[in-house]
């Protein structure tokens, strides 16, 4: 499909994967310890567009699919992600619910 047809939050979603795992070989260059902290913000990253495309309702199979991730590790982090306590103190980011 082409890119340029999807909703914005499977365009991050995919975008999101192909930097963790297409442009996981630029990282292995620098340092241990900066390869480590890139990954996991990379890792991070992925994640956030997940559940943005789950809050936009994305099916979770299609951002599964676009993810390149197993269905079970989707639904674990939505389902985390509504199960989580909503701290105003230290998380900025916006709440989905």
């Amino acid at each position: 499909m082409n890119t340029a047809t999807l909703r914005p939050e499977r365009r991050a979603v995919r975008q999101a994967a192909h930097r963790l795992t297409e442009e996981a070989t630029a990282l292995t260059a620098a340092s241990a310890e900066a390869f480590r902290a890139d990954l996991a913000a990379r890792a991070s990253d992925l994640r956030h567009a997940v559940l943005t495309a789950s809050h936009a309702e994305v099916s979770s199979r299609v951002i599964a699919e676009d993810a390149q991730l197993p269905p079970q590790t989707v639904r674990e982090w939505i389902e985390v992600e509504r199960c989580a306590p909503v701290d105003t103190h230290h998380d900025h980011r916006p709440r989905w619910r």
